[in-house]
This record gives C-alpha cells, sequence and structure tokens, in this order.
C-alpha cells in the first residue's frame, strides 16, 4: 500500500510539473516583476531546492557507500546538484553589492571573483575524479544497462527536465521566441519560473532513483540472509 502511495505521489508530482510548464506564459503575466530578478524569489527557491537536492544525493551515497558503482553515480548526482546551486549563486558574486539596479533588477558579475578563473578548472578536474570512478566501478553495464532492462529509467521526469530547458531558452529568446509581444521582465519571470520546475523534475527523478537503488540493495541482503 505504501509502494502504490509513493508512486501515486510521484505521479502527481510530474503531472504538477508537465502542467506548470505548459502555462509558464499566463502564470508569468501575472507574477511580480521582482520575482524574476537576480536573487529574487524565484532563483533563491531555486538555490534552496538544489541544496536539498545535493543533501539528498549526499546521504544516497552515504547509503550505497558499499556499492562502488552506485558510490559513484550518486557521487555524481551530488557534485551536479553543488555545481548547479553555485552556478545559480553566481559562484558567490550575489553575495556581494550588485554592480547596478535595471529594469530586471540587481547585475551581478561572476568576473570581479578573485577565484573565477578557477572555477571551470576545479568543476572539469571533479567531473574528471567521477567520471574515473565510475568507469572503474562499471556503472554503464551495472546500473544503467540494469536500469533499462527492469524499465526503471525515470523517463518521464527527465523529459519533463529536457521540456523545462526548452522552455526557459523560448523564454529568453533561444531556438524560439516564445513570448515576442512581452516586456524583458516578463520573460525573465518566465525564463526563472520554467527553471524551477526543471530542477524540480531532476528531484523527482532523483527520488526515483532512490527507491530503485535501495531496492536492488536489500534485494542482495535478503539473498545474503537466505544463503
Amino acid at each position: 500500500m505504501r509502494y502504490v502511495s509513493i508512486r501515486l505521489q510521484l505521479v502527481l508530482w510530474n503531472l504538477a510539473c508537465l502542467v506548470a510548464l505548459l502555462t509558464v506564459i499566463p502564470v508569468a503575466k501575472r507574477l511580480p516583476v521582482n520575482w524574476g530578478w537576480e536573487n529574487g524569489p524565484l532563483e533563491n527557491f531555486q538555490v534552496a531546492l538544489l541544496v536539498v537536492g545535493g543533501c539528498f544525493a549526499v546521504l544516497a551515497a552515504l547509503a550505497h557507500r558499499a556499492d562502488r558503482a552506485l558510490l559513484a553515480v550518486w557521487t555524481l548526482a551530488a557534485l551536479f546538484w553543488i555545481v548547479a546551486s553555485l552556478r545559480e549563486l553566481s559562484w558567490g558574486a550575489v553575495f556581494l553589492e550588485p554592480m547596478k539596479m535595471t529594469e530586471t533588477g540587481p547585475v551581478f558579475s561572476s568576473q570581479l571573483l578573485w577565484y573565477k578563473p578557477l572555477v571551470v578548472w576545479v568543476c572539469a578536474a571533479a567531473l574528471l575524479c567521477v567520471v574515473v570512478q565510475m568507469t572503474r566501478a562499471r556503472v554503464w553495464s551495472r546500473v544503467v544497462v540494469r536500469m533499462f532492462r527492469e524499465h526503471a529509467w525515470p523517463w518521464g521526469p527527465t523529459l519533463l527536465f529536457v521540456l523545462g530547458c526548452v522552455v526557459s531558452a523560448c523564454a529568453e529568446g533561444h531556438l524560439y521566441d516564445l513570448m515576442p509581444q512581452y516586456p524583458h521582465t516578463t520573460r525573465q519571470v518566465a525564463e526563472e519560473y520554467a527553471e524551477v520546475f526543471a530542477y524540480l523534475a531532476i528531484f523527482i527523478a532523483q527520488i526515483q532513483l532512490a527507491r530503485t537503488t535501495l531496492s536492488w540493495q536489500a534485494s542482495e541482503r535478503r539473498a545474503l540472509l537466505s544463503a
């Protein structure tokens, strides 16, 4: 009963994300323009969600530390959340005084940070370490292939994340101009609003992944006890 309840909740969250992304234009028109500002309510909510996602991934990594492949997967997930949250914070620039104020809100620049040139190298080094860890642990054959074989890949949230990225890019005027008749302030709100639900979709995918990997772990324990 509990399994059905959790699965139903995930389906409802997926539907909520889909509805939110399909109604981005009417919602953006009605939200205050300051919600789309840098360091505004929507971006702050994104950061909070990213931090929670990162904590979730770290806890999952600790729970799977006995399995090298699953540990590598959750290490990659934690790295994603950490880098994404730091990026939303402009690598720390938002904690400085804004360079100026415009109609689209305060302007922050990470170029003012003394360590900005090191950011790309640190991120690349961290990613390389995780990729090496995943390769040595044979993540593709032990985790990815198994998920496809068991039809456990979270396709719904994955597609919603892609949709969220596309809607956000279109609101900004990339790929396709989704809102040509609206001012830049409204487009900025739409962009940040879409990003919220793109990140939420990834968080839902992470929950589904955790349920799958924990079930694998439980099955292996039962097999050991019955042996």
